[in-house]
């Protein structure tokens, strides 16, 4: 046979292994990540509904976020629930946790649509305004982190005020 004829041979087969490792390496990055995905499903259905916050750290977790549940006490002059801090990643969060449901809802109607305010008060916040609630418990956050705002929504629901 002919070198060059060799030659070609061998790159057209090189080529060709080449092909196959990088479609075996993409399938099992994908399956990976499929995996991946239907566990993190699988724990957060897996979590009760959030109720109060020993129920939101859980769900946080479960949902693969950093969180650290602080002896900090936080208050707001328009919540009268307990007031902690919680920290998701680097940033804080402030938590409301009230009763019953019922008394959390009460307040949570009190807050304007775009988390401005009450009827009552204007508030000039420092950073956008995030306002949750679930259960017993009322979450704040200021902020402009869309992870953080991600994984609040991912635990709560879609959010009642705020911008």
């Amino acid at each position: 046979m002919n070198p060059n004829c060799r030659r070609r041979i061998f790159a057209a087969l090189a080529v060709a292994a080449a092909v196959l490792l990088v479609a075996s390496s993409a399938t099992g990055q994908a399956r990976r990540r499929s995996t991946r995905a239907r566990r993190t499903a699988a724990k957060s259905r897996s979590v009760r509904p959030v109720n109060d916050f020993k129920s939101l750290v859980a769900r946080l977790r479960a949902g693969g976020a950093r969180v650290e549940a602080t002896d900090d006490l936080t208050e707001q002059p328009f919540f009268s629930g307990a007031g902690r801090t919680l920290l998701i990643g680097r940033g804080g969060v402030q938590t409301f946790e009230y009763r019953d449901a019922a008394a959390a809802e009460t307040e949570a109607r009190r807050i304007s649509p775009d988390g401005s305010g009450t009827e009552t008060s204007k508030i000039a916040w420092i950073a956008p305004p995030h306002f949750f609630r679930s259960g017993r418990i009322i979450v704040l956050y200021f902020g402009d982190d869309v992870k953080i705002v991600r994984v609040l929504t991912d635990a709560l629901g879609k959010q009642f005020a705020g911008r």
